[in-house]
């Protein structure tokens, strides 16, 4: 196979074929060493070739990956190309491009986006370019910097046969260094570059601000008199909204604040109070049997008496009917209400050589009464807080109260929301004998 070559070595220096060679130099192959010559002319394709045939045969992938990387580096390095104004283009997929930013290209007609070259050197403030820079531990294939290394290098990255790996990638991003990986394919003029994946996100956000003020500058001259009536409208209904919040906020801080000083315990009466906290757990073969009295239950003793019934001493004596059906029914009437945890224990069997499994006991998930008005006042604000955050819910007036002359409460004032920028102004448009307000349920 006849391997011709776009660069070779001068000593250390990469050159390209198209780069002013001398007969005097030797050039050498950058893949196995051996001496290599040059042709150039107008009828035959300008390249380097091996002397020896049969001493070099590198891959199309590894030719590919060489070239393409050498030849971004040497375009990025060459000043003539920047003095006549040639530059490099890198396609874009419409896929990785930001929702918004792909709305407006497509809006415009555009079928397809690329970035320049000169625009990215220029953005980053990078002018010089080296192959195989490392970069912490890992190599760039092509690696952009300026002169003094004072900020980020952008980094390209070549994508032949296999994608940058995910670690790479990862180390690019956290460390904030902006970086495209291209996919080459060779012309006859050189290479072109597609974009597979990028990190420019403040490339694109200012390329994007850009467009934006463009697209804005550009309709303005032509429609300069339906936008400014648009955006009065707008204006007048940000102006109608943000007076709304105003007064929804004063409403929902002092509702919060009022609910805070609440003792939530003196609106409950204390029977029913005691219903709320408590559950009866009858025998059930005699839960039909009138109730003749209760009793406080304090520490008592248990004691196994006649029959094998227990004896419970709580400031007198008492039989327990059926404790093993009345354990059953305290149970099942419990778990109807809250969960229960079995505790299994290993019990040793003495018939036989493995231990069994025992239930020893239960855990009775019940509620904390000591923060039941505090799980009370919660779920009160944060109904408050739902009731504020769904305005289809709000109300739209507010009344305020007063007194008059012989000491009554009278309403003084009624106003919409929407005609006051704060309940402040609204306690004052009550006068001096502002007592109380109150919000309306009215619908909209």
């Amino acid at each position: 196979m006849v391997v011709n070559l776009d660069f070779a070595l001068e000593g250390d220096k990469v050159v390209h074929i198209k780069d002013r060679l001398s007969r005097d130099m030797t050039y050498k192959c950058p893949f196995c060493g051996d001496e290599v010559g040059y042709r150039k002319g107008s009828e035959r394709e300008h390249c380097f070739y091996h002397k020896n045939l049969e001493t070099c045969n590198p891959t199309k992938e590894t030719l590919l990956h060489y070239d393409s990387k050498h030849y971004l580096s040497n375009f990025i390095n060459n000043t003539d190309y920047r003095v006549i104004g040639k530059d490099l283009y890198f396609t874009v997929n419409w896929s990785l491009l930001d929702a918004d930013y792909y709305k407006i290209l497509k809006n415009l007609g555009m079928t397809m986006y690329s970035i320049s070259l000169k625009e990215l050197l220029s953005y980053y403030s990078t002018f010089y370019s080296e192959v195989e820079k490392t970069v912490s531990t890992f190599k760039a294939d092509v690696c952009v910097v300026n002169k003094t290394y004072s900020t980020n290098p952008l980094v390209f990255e070549i994508f032949v046969t296999h994608k940058n790996e995910e670690e790479k990638v990862k180390y690019l991003k956290d460390s904030n260094i902006p970086y495209l990986e291209l996919k080459p394919t060779r012309t006859s003029e050189g290479f072109i570059y597609e974009v597979v994946d990028f990190n420019l996100e403040d490339f694109l956000e200012y390329k994007y601000s850009t467009l934006r003020e463009s697209i804005l500058n550009l309709v303005y001259k032509d429609q300069k008199e339906e936008l400014k009536s648009k955006v009065s409208e707008e204006v007048r209904v940000t102006i109608k909204e943000e007076l709304e919040k105003d007064i929804k906020n004063e409403f929902l801080m002092e509702a919060r604040k009022d609910i805070s000083n609440i003792n939530l315990r003196d609106f409950i009466k204390k029977s029913l109070y005691k219903e709320m906290n408590s559950i009866d757990c009858l025998n059930s073969k005699v839960k039909n049997r009138p109730l003749k009295r209760r009793e406080r239950y304090y520490n008592f003793e248990t004691k196994i008496h006649k029959g094998n019934k227990i004896l419970i001493a709580n400031m007198g004596n008492y039989y327990v009917t059926d404790p093993l059906n009345m354990l059953s029914s305290l149970i099942n009437q419990l778990s109807n209400h809250y969960d229960i945890e079995i505790l299994i224990a290993d019990i040793p069997n003495y018939n036989r050589t493995s231990n069994r499994e025992e239930v020893i006991g239960f855990n009775l998930m019940l509620p904390n009464e000591k923060s039941t008005g505090i799980q009370l006042k919660s779920i009160m604000l944060s109904s408050l807080d739902y009731l504020f955050s769904n305005p289809e819910l709000q109300t739209t007036k507010l009344t305020i109260y007063g007194i008059d002359s012989k000491g009554k409460w009278v309403k003084t004032t009624r106003v919409k929301r929407d005609k006051i920028s704060s309940v402040i102004e609204a306690y004052k448009n009550a006068g001096m004998g502002y007592r109380s307000h109150k919000i309306e349920e009215l619908p909209y």
